[in-house]
């Protein structure tokens, strides 16, 4: 059961507000501290996490009412719940207990491009057959993912540098068990160049891709080097426009643009270098060390 101090720190802190969630997880009657809580909408598919403290009790703060689909996992015990679903009001705090039994499955991912290296994309989520997302760290397109509950899961690989995202379907996660699989991501498109003004290269300087609708598809800053790269899971384009902005490095903002760029999915575009005007005062940067060493006080005689 909840304890007293708990609910009504749920009542005062969600009860007046917005629909929430008082979770207890518990396995053979003992609390799972840092346990987690995983919450979906059923109608809306909206999501929501928690994690349980010292008492293995957590509130969730849910963005709508209705019925909401609520499992619990412990990927330290490689234990997990069945998904409970229970109907939330409009306001006011939903009590639910779930009960860690069940052995849960991992899985090991190895993400590449069609060339056969390593994605850049920094995470994965697998989605077990109740619809609950569990995410994982990609370590040079490696990722371990623990806490999965028995049955088909799904493996969504967002875009990255190069490569389209990608989803795997029907890999089948059984209780206690360690699987591995790869994921094969196809390749997309990339744009690159340098930004100069006045043969000076432009440190952090702001270069924006757009669509032929003059929409943002991404933007990005230039290196040290002055060198940009775009294309976050970037298909064959057309009409595409590159637009580049003065960094830090002058005092009056500039901008040149590139125009009618075309990409193919797959392929590498190399702009060149994009030079910026040069109208505008230069900043001149110095160290504080040398603008103190300039002043001189007054000698006195005592």
């Amino acid at each position: 059961m909840l304890t007293p101090s708990f609910s009504y720190d749920l009542a005062h802190r969600a009860g007046s507000r917005r629909p929430a969630i008082a979770a207890e997880v518990v396995r053979d009657g003992v609390p799972v501290r840092f346990g987690r809580l995983s919450a979906l909408h059923l109608d809306s598919g909206s999501h929501v996490e928690a994690r349980t403290d010292a008492d293995g009790q957590a509130l969730l703060d849910l963005t709508a009412p209705g019925r909401w689909s609520v499992a619990a996992r412990d990927a330290r015990r490689r234990t997990c719940s069945p998904p409970t679903t229970i109907e939330v009001g409009e306001r006011g705090v939903t009590g639910v207990r779930l009960e860690l039994g069940s052995p849960a499955g991992e899985l090991l991912v190895d993400v590449r491009g069609a060339d056969g290296l390593p994605v850049t994309a920094s995470h994965l989520t697998v989605v077990d057959a109740a619809g609950h997302p569990v995410t994982a760290t990609l370590v040079d397109g490696l990722a371990h993912v623990r806490g999965l509950r028995a049955g088909p899961c799904r493996i969504e690989v967002p875009p990255s540098y190069g490569h389209l995202g990608t989803t795997v379907l029907d890999v089948l996660v059984d209780e206690g068990s360690l699987l591995s699989c790869t994921a094969v991501v196809p390749a997309g498109g990339l744009v690159a160049g340098r930004v100069l003004q006045g043969g000076a290269i432009q440190y952090a300087a702001v270069v924006a891709l757009l669509d032929a609708e003059g929409t943002e598809i991404e933007r990005t800053r230039t290196d040290a080097d002055g060198y940009f790269l775009l294309g976050t899971g970037l298909r064959s384009s057309r009409d595409l426009t590159v637009v580049a902005a003065s960094g830090p490095q002058t005092l009056h903002a500039t901008s040149a643009a590139v125009a009618d760029v075309v990409v193919l999915t797959g392929t590498y575009r190399d702009l060149g270098d994009l030079h910026l005007p040069t109208t505008g005062a230069g900043a001149v940067w110095a160290s504080r060390t040398r603008a103190v060493a300039g002043m001189k006080l007054p000698s006195t005689r005592v």
